[in-house]
């Protein structure tokens, strides 16, 4: 006998924080699967930060936080170094931030062609209608980025050409 998808469903979600079931009826299974894999898919200290979403936060919200799943691609977070020092300096040590971020080698060398005008014209036209990255990262500059603000990387890993990662708050309190 088949079991139907919504009885499929449920079993695999069985046990999982409510909130990370909600945040992803409109996200990436991708995003589920790694959680799980960090065993932090039941976490109950969670926050989740959506691009869909803005909610703005005191210091007292953030105490009991034990993990920030940030669901916006780092790509995309304009002033992240601003970002990243508010964090940090918010969340308890040992705090989780776990997010995403779609990894590129930069931006290619345009031809020289006829057609160059043209292809600028259509970037412009493609950026406006279409959210352009802000940021271009790798696993390093992720890694550096991250280090010098006071996070440690834990684990990365790329899921459909997507890049996942585990980082720790190891800035001390009384440092920040």
């Amino acid at each position: 006998m088949k079991q139907s998808k919504s009885n499929k469903a449920s079993e695999r979600t069985t046990g999982l924080n409510p909130v990370i079931m909600n945040m992803l009826s409109g996200s990436s299974e991708n995003f589920l699967n790694y959680m799980k894999e960090l065993d932090l898919a039941k976490s109950q200290n969670l926050m989740v930060l959506s691009s869909g979403h803005r909610y703005y936060y005191d210091e007292t919200d953030l105490r009991s936080v034990k993990t920030v799943l940030n669901l916006e691609k780092l790509n995309f977070i304009r002033h992240i170094d601003r970002f990243l020092v508010a964090l940090v300096r918010i969340l308890p040590p040992d705090s989780n931030f776990i997010g995403c971020f779609a990894e590129n080698a930069g931006t290619e060398k345009r031809d020289t062609t006829n057609s160059e005008l043209s292809k600028g014209l259509l970037d412009r036209i493609k950026s406006f209608i279409f959210r352009e990255p802000e940021h271009y990262m790798d696993k390093n500059k992720v890694s550096d980025l991250f280090e010098n603000h006071g996070f440690r990387i834990l684990d990365m890993k790329e899921i459909n050409g997507i890049t996942y990662f585990h980082s720790r708050n190891v800035k001390r309190k009384d440092l920040a």
